[in-house]
């Protein structure tokens, strides 16, 4: 699949560079009941920075959707 750039969440900003083909194939935890027909994209993927320990990278439904 498509590699897409997203800035962290943390105190320096960085540049991560993420394959949405790993993205996607994560184990996901539910919190809740699952629906009996789940979209296979989820809402959003909180991923870890690569370059600090604080950062998030957040990929939501819609950044996935424009990139595939």
């Amino acid at each position: 699949m498509k590699k897409i750039k997203i800035r962290c969440n943390g105190h320096g900003r960085h540049v991560n560079e993420i394959d949405l083909d790993t993205a996607l194939k994560r184990i996901r935890v539910l919190r809740s009941e699952a629906s009996p027909f789940p979209d296979p994209i989820p809402d959003r993927i909180v991923l870890p920075c690569h370059e600090c320990a604080e950062g998030r990278v957040i990929l939501t439904r819609n950044i996935i959707k424009e990139n595939m």
